[in-house]
């Protein structure tokens, strides 16, 4: 009979106690709500924003990078300072 008096956790929690895990709980529902909302916002632009013509033809782009010696180009002004037709 003793063993049972001691084991019951809910029944020796404080008010105090009770509401803080109330507390946590609506919060967390509530940020798990947020979460949800704001995602599926994200992926309703994200559909509207593939439907958006970006003016070009994205299928036949050619990219390019180019990188420059820093030995012959140490500071950006000497970047700058490169000729368009090079």
């Amino acid at each position: 009979m003793e063993s049972l008096r001691e084991g019951g956790h809910g029944a020796s929690q404080s008010l105090q106690q009770s509401r803080l895990r109330s507390g946590m709980i609506i919060l967390e529902v509530g940020l798990a709500m947020i979460l949800l909302v704001s995602s599926g916002l994200m992926l309703r632009s994200f559909a509207e924003m593939l439907e958006v013509d970006p003016g070009f033809e994205p299928s036949h782009l050619l990219t390019a990078s180019v990188s420059l010696p820093a030995h012959d180009y140490p500071t950006q002004q000497r970047v700058d300072r490169l000729p368009a037709g090079t």
